[in-house]
């Protein structure tokens, strides 16, 4: 791999709405998981079939592991969107247009970044749902929404980064 130019990309308004947005759904997921460790049983739902019913219990602690696990993703992503130049990018680098590429890679990371943070806050609601509840919750829907809202972050800005190539 050649080296590529280093350039220090500026934040628009939007960025810092969307950076913060991640950074405020971590925080209610952290909220909710502290409050749902002290209120919830001491046996909680830990995985989830394909049907959204609860499949795997294990103890109420473990639902304070979710915001510690979207802390550490946010965290390291956070760092890492700092060096847009070790990217990988599905155009050639060149001067004209790093700053455009890089701009587009930055803002995929931090909508990725807020994308994850809603699942983990949904993952913990649905521990918190499941576990307060005597009837088995339908989270049938969370599942395709895990898999898909990061699948579709990432396909809107690659597409972005191949079309502004042209």
């Amino acid at each position: 791999m050649s080296k590529r130019i280093k350039i220090v990309t500026s934040l628009k308004p939007t960025d810092y709405a969307v950076e913060g947005f991640g950074w405020v759904l971590l925080f209610l997921t952290f909220v909710l998981a502290i409050y749902g460790y002290v209120v919830l049983p001491e046996t909680v739902p830990t995985h989830f079939n394909f049907k959204g019913q609860p499949d795997a219990y294990g103890s109420k602690i473990s639902v304070l592991f979710v915001p510690i696990i979207s802390l550490i993703l946010t965290a390291g992503m956070t760092w890492l969107n700092r060096y847009p130049e070790i990217f990988n990018y599905p155009v050639k680098i060149t001067e004209e247009n790093a700053d455009k590429q890089y701009k587009n890679a930055q803002t995929a990371i931090r909508w990725l970044k807020a994308a994850i943070n809603v699942i983990f806050l949904l993952i913990t609601w649905a521990i918190f749902v499941s576990a307060n509840s005597s009837v088995s919750t339908q989270l049938a829907w969370l599942l395709p929404f895990i898999v898909f809202l990061p699948l579709f972050v990432m396909f809107f800005f690659i597409r972005n980064a191949v079309k502004s190539n042209k």
